[in-house]
């Protein structure tokens, strides 16, 4: 469920953009879905990654109350 918004809104958005239109229909479906989990998954292994940095660089040791 958490996987479905994202790449809904993105599958939408590269479906209505000229990418690849010469495509059949269901192959230029497929492709874009196909895109559209990658960049999914790019994105969060980016913010993973920010993360992991945030967390390295900035231990939680270093608060105090």
């Amino acid at each position: 469920s958490d996987l479905f918004l994202p790449t809904a809104l993105t599958f939408t958005i590269l479906y209505g953009s000229c990418i690849h239109r010469e495509m059949r229909s269901a192959m230029r479906a497929l492709f874009l879905l196909l895109v559209s989990l990658l960049i999914f998954g790019g994105a969060c292994l980016a913010l993973g990654a920010i993360a992991f940095i945030a967390l390295a660089n900035f231990p939680l040791s270093r608060f105090h109350y």
